[in-house]
């Protein structure tokens, strides 16, 4: 979910079950289902906390500040080490002008996954609105040096510049090793 502003993380999750000997996919939302998408088993505890920060995200989403905290906190303290789930705290601060909250979260996101691409934007961010030109610009390049590494984000490029009738500029971004 984004913003002008800011970037929430929505996690997914389905769950597998076995009954009369047949695999059944178990999910709220089926029709985004994709039985290609790399699949992996996780706790009870992990899907619990997938379960509040996904509550969290809906009531940020409303615009309902204090459910949205409180979920979000839940799910931290079922997963604390979670990199995501802090930087879904920090936009939540930051949404609300609590930049000195926010910042502390984006960043321990980082100390956890220095690659979490939405804490690296959402610093970015952060600084622009504090015109900390140093710190915004430096958080800039990290962005984009990582999206420049996601084939996903490349596809996005190509297929724009597909439309703006540059292939030759489009097919940079699909044979970029």
């Amino acid at each position: 979910i984004q913003t002008e502003q800011t970037a929430v993380l929505f996690r997914h999750v389905n769950v597998l079950s076995r009954a009369g000997g047949k695999r059944m996919v178990l999910d709220l939302d089926i029709e985004e289902y994709d039985s290609s998408y790399p699949q992996y088993r996780i706790s009870d505890t992990a899907a619990e906390a997938h379960y509040y920060n996904n509550r969290g995200t809906d009531y940020l989403k409303n615009n309902d500040i204090e459910n949205a905290f409180l979920y979000f906190r839940k799910a931290l303290a079922l997963q604390p080490d979670q990199a995501f789930l802090w930087v879904n705290m920090g936009v939540l601060y930051l949404r609300y002008g609590h930049n000195q909250e926010a910042e502390a979260a984006f960043l321990r996101s980082l100390e956890l996954d220095s690659s979490e691409i939405t804490a690296i934007s959402n610093l970015q961010r952060l600084y622009v609105l504090q015109d900390n030109s140093e710190l915004a610009n430096y958080y800039k390049q990290e962005a984009e040096r990582s999206r420049m590494k996601n084939p996903y984000y490349r596809y996005y490029l190509a297929m724009k510049l597909l439309d703006d009738n540059q292939p030759d500029t489009a097919l940079k971004h699909i044979d970029w090793d």
